[in-house]
């Protein structure tokens, strides 16, 4: 069974991956680096991180659950990545709060997917 925590956990941090880009691309930071294909890639990653999340969690309302589980499966393996991605550059920053708060984010992450394999 899928958690009631899970789902809404999915639609918290998709919404929150989603508005970070759309501030990031409407606030002119990526000026120097909008060619840059790289870049182009990683927010397209990002938003489509983003948009699965959000996805996942609505399916859970509105479509079966085996579809659901997979749509979960495939946006939290997406999270994962980007968690671990992320956190070397606040490892190298010194950034301790963050790196923090992407640990337990991703200790919560595996957690409530070993539940929903059990």
């Amino acid at each position: 069974m899928i958690s009631n925590i899970l789902i809404f956990y999915c639609l918290i941090a998709g919404i929150s991956i989603f508005i970070y880009w759309v501030n990031f691309l409407f606030n002119n930071q990526s000026r120097n680096n909008s060619h840059d294909v790289k870049v182009q890639m990683h927010i397209f990653a990002e938003f489509t991180t983003s948009i699965l999340l959000i996805l996942s969690s609505l399916s859970y309302y509105f479509i079966a659950e085996k579809i659901t589980l997979l749509l979960i499966y495939i946006s939290l393996g997406m999270l994962i990545y980007a968690i671990i991605n992320i956190s070397g550059k606040y490892i190298e920053e010194k950034n301790t709060v963050m790196v923090l708060i992407l640990f337990l984010n991703l200790i919560f992450i595996l957690f409530n997917l070993n539940a929903l394999i059990i």
